[in-house]
């Protein structure tokens, strides 16, 4: 039997915690289960984004109840779908970003990885991005290595678009794994929080795509030329952000890109 992963993600909306609990070899969803956030520590959460007084002890108060309520949403994930503990290798814990500033050398998770292992009995994968940052990174984005190890092909070239708080694609050359490289795109999750900051009562509806962005752009040759070019890959205007995400295949060194924006 395979070993069961669980991967807990609060993301930049904090409207809750996600967890899954997977597989790899081969890929299977075990069970998956969100828990919304208490309103005084979303609130906490969201007042840590930006600078203000009293920051460390709200930091550690913030810290200590979000790792409490993972412990805690871990353990009800594998309760609830009667998941054995002993094929469980490990929590992999993101924590929630309240400060991302690469150009001084730090990223800030927080939700205490100490406090899900006494909790849970289990060990707990974190801090995810301090070990790039130290090697001159941008400590984002995450998820290249991932897409290798799932998408990468011998003879297809491969482009994952992942449409988080930030948009980021992976290029993924074909049977070329020194080569495999991501960036940043543009907002897209955060363009929509900036409109519900801006209109807290304004409904915002996801609905099926009424208009497809098309963007083309040349696939490099190597990494080395692409870090010394201009890739720029439309993701829709401030409020009007693509939902959804998809694997793209490369033909004859072309990609197009399609996107589906909110009506």
């Amino acid at each position: 039997m395979s070993a069961i992963y669980i991967g807990v993600m609060t993301g930049t909306s904090m409207d809750g915690l996600d967890l899954v609990a997977a597989s790899f070899d081969p890929l299977k969803i075990h069970a998956t289960l969100t828990l919304k956030f208490e309103e005084d520590l979303r609130d906490q959460l969201m007042a840590l984004s930006l600078p203000d007084d009293n920051e460390i002890d709200r930091m550690a108060v913030a810290h200590v109840s979000l790792g409490k309520m993972i412990g805690n949403g871990v353990n009800q994930l594998i309760e609830d779908n009667q998941l054995d503990r002993s094929q469980i290798r490990a929590i992999g814990s993101h924590g929630q970003t309240i400060r991302h500033r690469p150009e001084s050398g730090f990223s800030l998770q927080i939700g205490d990885a100490h406090i899900i292992t006494e909790l849970t009995n289990l060990p707990v994968v974190y801090d995810f991005r301090s070990r790039d940052l130290a090697a001159n990174g941008q400590g984002a984005p995450l998820v290249p290595a991932f897409h290798q190890v799932l998408f990468q092909h011998d003879s297809i070239h491969r482009v994952i678009l992942n449409l988080g708080g930030i948009a980021n694609v992976t290029m993924l050359p074909a049977g070329q794994p020194e080569q495999i490289f991501g960036f940043d795109t543009a907002a897209t999750q955060v363009s929509l929080m900036m409109k519900m900051v801006i209109g807290r009562h304004t409904v915002i509806r996801f609905a099926p795509c009424s208009t497809v962005c098309k963007r083309t752009i040349i696939f490099p040759k190597n990494r080395q030329k692409a870090q010394g070019e201009k890739i720029s890959i439309s993701t829709g205007s401030m409020i009007n952000s693509p939902i959804g995400a998809t694997i793209l295949t490369m033909t004859n060194s072309k990609i197009s890109l399609k996107m589906c924006k909110l009506p």
